[in-house]
């Protein structure tokens, strides 16, 4: 974050206004991606302020989707769907199909917390289908992460494991540790919910690349796991040392 809270600084004097709205729109991303949410909405309504000004349609609609996600931890379902219905209004006339893919994928979020799964469903399709004719890999691991999430919320865990297989050969091949690790953590979720002993060695895998990225949350998270999984195991210290990971963890994010 500080990186762009630099780069934004150089740019505040230029004429380049476009420039800002994607590196706020870049803060947003990152700050949701840590949980951040006052921050992540903060740089996104700036981001759609200055966008507007310029008449920069792809940055706002970057934005909105960022606003979208930001409020979808707010539950306010109305206002969510608000955002996203003017990102996808957008992305009807302006060629950025990587910031459609991405509206779509908050799109299927709001859906499938309503339990409108088929909808969900369509939504994700779409994103991955959109994803692989621009041959965005990114975009494209990412859709198969949350076509893998949507099937499990379905019991449909044979289909959520080829979904988690395919996102996780591409964030590897990409190097991309914390990505691998959220789909790491996906699949043993997955391999747990079928009774599966090997879902803790894919958690203690999630661990290493969580800690290794330097994510302190996904970090915190796979070790919430990993505690609960030992218990399965039958190994009670373990779990006790990973649950007390978890809460020093948890108490410096509360402290920043």
């Amino acid at each position: 974050m500080t990186a762009y809270r630099a780069a934004l600084q150089l740019e505040s004097g230029g004429s380049h206004v476009d420039r800002r709205v994607d590196i706020l729109n870049s803060m947003a991303a990152l700050a949701l991606d840590f949980a951040d949410i006052e921050e992540a909405k903060k740089d996104a309504e700036a981001a759609n302020t200055m966008s507007r000004s310029i008449s920069y349609d792809e940055g706002r609609g970057r934005a909105l989707t960022e606003l979208a996600g930001a409020e979808f931890y707010h539950h306010k379902s109305a206002q969510v769907q608000s955002y996203l219905d003017q990102a996808m209004s957008i992305w009807a006339k302006t060629p950025d199909r990587q910031g459609e893919v991405f509206t779509l994928i908050n799109q299927s979020y709001l859906s499938s917390s309503n339990s409108e799964y088929a909808s969900a469903n369509e939504d994700l399709t779409r994103a991955l289908r959109i994803s692989r004719s621009i041959d965005d890999e990114f975009a494209e691991a990412q859709a198969l992460t949350d076509i893998g999430n949507y099937y499990l919320r379905v019991d449909e865990l044979e289909h959520a494991r080829d979904s988690f297989n395919a996102s996780l050969n591409i964030f590897a091949k990409m190097g991309s540790l914390n990505l691998e690790a959220i789909v790491l953590d996906d699949f043993g979720y997955y391999l747990e919910n079928l009774g599966d002993p090997s879902s803790y060695s894919l958690y203690k895998r999630a661990a290493l690349l969580a800690q290794r990225a330097g994510h302190p949350l996904m970090y915190a998270v796979v070790l919430s796991d990993l505690s609960r999984a030992s218990i399965a195991e039958g190994k009670p210290l373990q779990a006790l040392r990973y649950s007390e990971s978890e809460r020093q963890l948890a108490l410096g994010l509360h402290d920043d």
